[in-house]
């Protein structure tokens, strides 16, 4: 028994490192486009800052005003859920689930982690502003690190589907053989991909929900200056979860 079971963590080893291998060029693709959107956005907004500092507050406060918090509060199991439900919607929400059909699908898939990228270079460069470098590292960094590389892995694995499906298409259309065993071998990378980042995804919801808290309040018993500022950035913290969730 013990013999099989190593024969078998070292199959599903080698499986999970064949799958990199193979989408090695869309993972970098997909790192890339999302690290430049986030770059420029963060560019951007310093830049704005710097031209017109009344500009970032004014926007924010329209945040705070038209997308009030109501999610539940950290350090909840309500809480968790929704982060974790919001983050794999593509698995589970009918509605975010066109995001899997061939051609059309792919655009909205596209624009969807785009744009994720734009709002985490904006949370990013708007916290650090108003709050300076700390507040958004304690607050975005210890999840971030694993729900950026979870975002990645996810958007390859919906971009692997399209690419298989519709090369399949487009093959059975043109009356040309059709390599089964390739297909068969994609559609196992997106399983594999997807297992991935919903595992990556759990972590990260478990770590903002019940750990990111506790640093926050950690540094806000050492840092006089984080005392004064922690509970509106958390509130504006709030106010961009929910941002991103109804987007």
């Amino acid at each position: 028994m013990p013999i099989k079971s190593i024969r078998g963590g070292i199959n599903l080893r080698k499986c999970l490192i064949s799958a990199f291998k193979r989408n090695s060029l869309l993972l970098l693709v997909t790192l890339l486009t999302i690290s430049a959107f986030i770059y420029y956005t963060v560019y951007t907004v310093i830049l704005v800052k710097l031209l017109n500092p009344t500009l970032i507050e004014d926007f924010m406060n329209f945040l705070s005003a038209n997308y009030p918090a109501k999610i539940p509060k950290p350090e909840t199991h309500e809480f968790f859920m929704f982060i974790f439900m919001n983050n794999t919607r593509f698995y589970w929400n009918p509605l975010n689930m066109l995001v899997w059909i061939p051609l059309f699908g792919a655009l909205i898939v596209g624009f969807s982690f785009l744009l994720n990228g734009v709002v985490i270079g904006a949370v990013a460069a708007m916290l650090g502003l108003k709050y300076g470098p700390l507040l958004p590292i304690v607050g975005l960094a210890p999840h971030g690190i694993i729900e950026v590389p979870a975002f990645i892995i996810q958007c390859t694995a919906i971009l692997r589907w399209h690419i298989t499906i519709s090369t399949l298409l487009f093959n059975l259309i043109r009356g040309e053989k059709v390599e089964k065993a390739k297909v068969k071998e994609d559609l196992m990378d997106v399983v594999i991909l997807s297992a991935i980042s919903i595992f990556l995804l759990f972590i990260a919801a478990l770590i903002e929900t019940y750990i990111t808290p506790s640093l926050i309040k950690l540094v806000e018993k050492n840092v006089e200056e984080f005392r004064l500022q922690s509970q509106p950035f958390q509130e504006l913290l709030a106010t961009l979860r929910q941002l991103k969730h109804d987007i």
